[in-house]
């Protein structure tokens, strides 16, 4: 099995942490995505064990650092594996502080030699460990309980601006990439909304912050309920996030004397376990391609979404995470 040099310290390196059984180092290997044989893992730890595998092995480019020691360069490659968010400069000050004198080019190239390469970082919604742990248990017991969210209701807001990101801006080449002004503070509205396998609530469209009374009065008792009478008298589940005013005494009053049976186990910054974020995205897609230039516009562009492209078929695909969302010009 070929590895990358950067796979085999990832092996040396969880070695010396001690995941010294061949099993373990397999096992963290798959959790990330990586097929890796226990053969492979015994040899190079073997290897590194004898002194027979260091830094330059299969990674170096031929270049000669006469001015970095091995136990520097190794020490440093061990770093950008376990960190690689360091800039060049970070790296080079380090080993200035550690009596260095070689050029900030130097370090550059060393890097370079050792295999690694820049790019813009990925960004992904952050979850904390305490978190990540409760997003299992709750996947497992849906798991156990073969529980397909069959009658859930998907409920979240989000912010629409009036001036959305632009994904490119071409220019000529050798010419600057133009700057292209923002408003400090655009002109946005907020937007309620819940789908569901039998379709979709009507949309609250609204300004300013939303506090527990209007999410009681206007959301709760004039959409989440009416929707919920209609759509599933026989029985619901209620799914929103953990924000506070969700969680007021006023709003869970309401819903316990009402029957809005609220899924109060939903895990906190879990986003992405949400279907109707795929909603929110293609409807800020649809938006941007209207141009609007007034807020008025970008109700009416919001209406029109909401009215003619969030139909059952649609909730329904989105809900059972089985059919693909539709572009966002077509009904």
């Amino acid at each position: 099995m070929k590895l990358s040099h950067v796979q085999k310290l990832e092996i040396v390196r969880l070695h010396n942490e001690g995941l010294n059984k061949t099993t373990r180092i397999v096992k963290n290997f798959k959790r990330r995505g990586s097929d890796m044989s226990r053969d492979c893992v015994r040899y190079w730890v073997r290897k590194y064990v004898q002194g027979e595998f260091g830094h330059d092995d299969g990674a170096r480019t031929g270049t000669t650092f006469t001015s970095v020691t091995e136990v520097a360069a190794d020490r440093l490659e061990k770093n950008l594996v376990i960190n690689g968010l360091q800039s060049c400069r970070a790296v080079h000050n380090d080993f200035v502080r550690e009596g260095s004198t070689h050029s900030l080019m130097t370090t550059r190239n060393l890097i370079k030699s050792l295999g690694f390469t820049t790019s813009s970082p990925r960004y992904g919604q952050m979850v904390r460990d305490i978190n990540k742990d409760k997003r299992v248990q709750f996947c497992n017991h849906l798991i156990q309980a073969d529980d397909d969210l069959s009658n859930v209701i998907f409920t979240d807001e989000s912010s629409i601006s009036l001036e959305q990101s632009k994904p490119a801006s071409y220019h000529r080449q050798g010419t600057i990439n133009p700057v292209i002004p923002k408003a400090k503070h655009p002109a946005k509205v907020h937007v309620w909304g819940g789908i569901s396998r039998r379709g979709a609530t009507e949309l609250a469209i609204f300004q300013g912050i939303m506090e527990k009374t209007f999410f009681t009065n206007e959301i709760l008792e004039n959409r989440a309920l009416l929707f919920i009478q209609r759509a599933y008298p026989e029985g619901h589940r209620f799914q929103q996030d953990n924000d506070p005013k969700h969680r007021s005494k006023l709003a869970r009053d309401f819903m316990r004397d009402n029957g809005i049976h609220w899924m109060d186990d939903w895990p906190s910054e879990s986003p992405d376990l949400n279907p109707i974020e795929m909603v929110w995205a293609s409807l800020k897609t649809h938006v941007y391609r209207r141009a609007c230039s007034t807020v008025d516009e970008l109700l009416a562009a919001i209406t029109e979404y909401w009215r003619n492209q969030v139909t059952v078929e649609m909730c329904s695909g989105l809900c059972k995470a089985n059919e693909s969302l539709p572009p966002a010009d077509e009904p």
